[in-house]
């Protein structure tokens, strides 16, 4: 029982992650990464046609060099590299079904030093959730 209760939690800081950074990940995509257009950012399920689906953290589409661009993050509240490889796989499958450019991110409280240079070697963005007040100014820009 404790472990349930425990993961609950864990899904719950999570959850709370995913809905301080959703709103506010407009602005910081564009000043940050220099997207020129974001829509709308949400949690959602992707479907695919042999009916299974992916549950994302952070999905969006945007425009980025004159592209269309889907957005696909997590949030983790600790961040360990089977989590990154799970995303990676992921994404792999959200390629197929858009077929566009792929932007991913992660938000999340803590990871392992080891676990943040795998993240820079797949060539995902990573904020601590830490960083989100320290770059209000551009968060708070929608």
């Amino acid at each position: 029982k404790l472990a349930k209760q425990v993961g609950g939690l864990s899904h719950s800081v999570g959850y709370f992650l995913e809905d301080k950074i959703i709103p506010k990940l407009p602005g910081l995509l564009k000043e940050e990464y220099n997207f020129e257009k974001v829509y709308e950012m949400k949690r959602t399920n992707i479907e695919y046609e042999d009916g299974r689906y992916d549950e994302v953290n952070i999905f969006g589409e945007g425009e980025r060099d004159g592209k269309e661009v889907i957005i696909i993050g997590e949030c983790k509240v600790n961040l360990s590299k089977n989590d990154i490889y799970h995303l990676e796989k992921k994404i792999e499958r959200i390629q197929r079904k858009f077929k566009k450019e792929i932007f991913k991110i992660i938000v999340a409280a803590h990871c392992s030093p080891n676990t943040e240079k795998l993240v820079k070697e797949k060539n995902i963005e990573f904020i601590h959730s830490y960083e989100l007040d320290e770059r209000k100014k551009y968060l708070d820009k929608k």
